[in-house]
């Protein structure tokens, strides 16, 4: 192989020496190309010192090459970078998963001592470096430059070239850190570059996705920090809410309701319109009533007669004297009588007995319907005069005092919300319309809010006790956990 390449080394050079005096003819060279000699034995050696070199570092990187795990790959590339540099020492460095740099190998070192102080300090000089260096390629620097503290027994090799190792779409996941007493020349910088992308290709292939990469703008985003933060989180107080159904209702509103067993016969105003004192509302069927009223001023008008006529006989009559304080009894009876039948027919046509709006669903609902007494039948409100009915469901109910802050998001407006505080609670739950069991709160608008419209509905969130963020969370899971195992 040797004189082979030495015949092709020399006819190269000829070849480059006749092309220089072709390029140099009109100064004079043509000589040169009529008398071309031979390369002295100077330009052999030359070129034969080159042919080893080349030789050299096609091996070491077919050395790199054949290794088989990582930590073999980083053990040939920390001894074969040193030769091909000329360093006195080669590390070699990864980032970890929370972005911090480790050394992984150091040139003629198979073990590296992880708790030594050393090993400590390499780190700091690579993670200062390599910060330096950025997303560059290579970066020089002596260590006084780094301005950091001397390692162990005063580190002789002052120069040092870091080379960054790139993933194929050019993150840096790590670096080979060369030192040595002199400054590395320009000239070995470019070349040194070009074979730290081939010992990156060697760690890279076959490890995808097991390469760490430089998190320099995402450093924050690893897993113990996402954790802390987590439960960094979890420890912020914040106040216990709670959702529930809520419906605007009036104030101290006059009920309406039948002050006698009957049929409505008529609804004299329409839902929601204005009403006076005194103003009829409705009207119950009377023909029994006014009946019983007739038929009462009639047996009053005989009891009378009797009576009349029982006092006009009393005067000589001892048995009609005797029969007098019945007659009168009687007489004052069956007024008793038509004055309840007057009251009752009295009764038959309710009127409102305070001014406001009427507040029932449909006329319809109300005309014909048999009522006892006593059934409410309809409401007479005063529009800016409202409160607040809640319906806190058993499974939600958090403990809530008199005052409790409640925020109210109602359907007709869910972009607003209105305050209000909670002013009475009722201690046992009672069921609602659809069977489930639900705690009635009672809350007031807070001064300053324009009253919504009677009739309203949302909802209404209320607010508790402060607490975790943790335990607003998982306040259901774990009443579910203690539910399901009994403890």
């Amino acid at each position: 192989m040797e004189p082979v390449t030495r015949e092709r080394s020399s006819a190269r050079s000829q070849e480059q020496v006749r092309s220089m005096a072709r390029l140099q003819g009109r100064a004079g060279a043509r000589s040169v190309v009529q008398n071309p000699k031979p390369a002295p034995a100077a330009a052999n050696s030359a070129n034969d010192a080159a042919a080893n070199r080349l030789r050299g570092v096609l091996e070491a990187e077919d050395r790199i090459r054949a290794a088989k795990t990582p930590d073999e790959i980083r053990r040939v590339i920390a001894d074969e970078m040193r030769g091909m540099s000329g360093a006195r020492q080669a590390f070699v460095f990864e980032y970890d998963r929370n972005a911090k740099i480790r050394l992984n190998a150091v040139s003629s070192v198979k073990l590296i001592e992880r708790n030594s102080e050393f090993v400590a300090w390499a780190q700091a000089v690579a993670e200062k470096i390599s910060s330096e260096c950025g997303q560059g390629s290579s970066y020089r620097a002596t260590l006084p430059e780094l301005r950091l503290a001397s390692g162990p027994g005063a580190y002789p090799f002052t120069s040092l070239c870091w080379l960054s190792l790139k993933t194929p779409k050019g993150d840096v996941f790590g670096g080979v850190l060369l030192a040595k007493e002199t400054a590395f020349g320009d000239a070995m910088v470019p070349f040194l570059v070009r074979e730290a992308g081939v010992c990156a290709h060697a760690l890279t292939a076959g490890r995808a996705g097991k390469i760490k990469t430089r998190l320099a703008d995402k450093g924050w985003l690893s897993w113990k920090t996402i954790a802390m933060a987590v439960v960094g989180a979890m420890l912020i107080p914040v106040p216990m809410t709670t959702m529930a159904p809520v419906e605007v209702v009036s104030r101290n509103a006059f009920v309406v309701t039948a002050p006698l067993s009957g049929v409505i016969e008529k609804v004299h105003v329409p839902p929601d319109s204005k009403v006076r004192v005194g103003q009829p509302v409705l009207s119950f069927v009377d023909t029994e009533l006014r009946n019983g009223a007739d038929l009462a001023e009639q047996a009053l008008a005989v009891a009378e007669a009797a009576y009349r006529r029982t006092s006009q006989a009393a005067f000589a009559d001892e048995e009609a004297r005797r029969e007098l304080l019945i007659r009168k009894t009687e007489r004052d009876l069956k007024k008793a009588e038509l004055d309840y039948a007057r009251d009752l027919l009295k009764r038959a046509q309710v009127r409102s007995e305070k001014s406001g709006t009427a507040v029932f669903a449909n006329v319809d609902d109300l005309e014909g319907r048999p009522v006892e007494v006593g059934q409410r039948l309809m409401e007479i409100a005063t529009p800016g005069e409202v409160s607040l009915d809640i319906e806190l469901p058993v499974a939600d109910a958090i403990v809530l005092e008199n005052g409790a802050f409640v925020r109210v998001f109602l359907d007709r407006d869910p972009l607003n919300s209105l305050t209000a505080r909670v002013v009475r609670s009722t201690y046992k739950p009672v069921p609602e319309a659809g069977g489930r069991l639900v705690y009635k709160l009672k809350a007031e608008l807070e001064k300053g809010q324009q009253a919504p419209r009677i009739g309203s509905r949302g909802t209404a969130q209320l607010y508790g006790d402060w607490v975790v963020l943790g335990f607003y969370l998982f306040r259901r899971p774990i009443a579910a956990a203690r539910q399901f195992f009994g403890f």
